[in-house]
């Protein structure tokens, strides 16, 4: 039986402590899951987002794309069955800009070669993900190692929820290809409370 304080779980069903910082209260990330990627070819790599969390941090080292080729990163917000939500946001790269409307966004605006580049890093943070009736938001950072000409990518992005509707999900993948294999890729996903 999972023990609460003032309504916040303490000690899940399983024992084990939860939502416990030795910081003040409210300013703090509790660690959710950490996964390692690149043991095989994947499409795409999809992180559920935990419920009884008002905000949701993902922090990644995401493998190429298979066979190097030159592809879109694209992050799709997506419903806990992974139908994809509209999405209004914007991104300004070291290479280009955009703002766009769409369900599978290519938000890092960069799709030449990728020799020299070892992996792509960043962090992706989403604000009222499993709500229903506020729209979701989020604001990311993507880049990478090295680049084609010896040029390295830098992005921004922010997106707000076209019609508020739980996201239970988000992916990510490369417009048109697989993730690699590799080692030292992962993420880390965290939750906090506004309270």
């Amino acid at each position: 039986m999972a023990i609460k304080v003032n309504g916040t779980t303490v000690i899940d069903d399983n024992r084990n402590l939860v939502n416990i910082a030795s910081g003040a209260g409210g300013g703090y990330w509790n660690e959710l899951s950490s996964v390692t990627l690149g043991g095989s070819v994947v499409s795409s790599i999809n992180v559920t987002l935990t419920s009884g969390y008002d905000a949701h941090r993902i922090d990644f080292r995401l493998p190429l794309p298979d066979g190097g080729s030159a592809k879109k990163n694209v992050l799709v917000m997506a419903t806990s069955g992974g139908v994809g939500q509209s999405f209004t946001f914007a991104t300004a790269s070291s290479y280009s800009a955009e703002q766009a409307t769409q369900t599978s966004m290519e938000w890092n605006g960069y799709s030449g070669g990728f020799s020299g580049v070892n992996y792509f890093f960043g962090s992706l943070i989403i604000l009222d993900a499993l709500s229903s009736s506020v729209n979701t938001r989020f604001q990311a950072n993507l880049a990478n190692t090295n680049g084609a000409a010896n040029r390295r990518v830098a992005a921004f992005s922010s997106g707000f929820q076209d019609t508020a509707a739980a996201t239970g999900r988000v992916e990510f993948a490369y417009d048109g290809g697989s993730f690699g294999t590799g080692s030292n890729f992962y993420y880390k996903l965290y939750g906090h409370t506004y309270a």
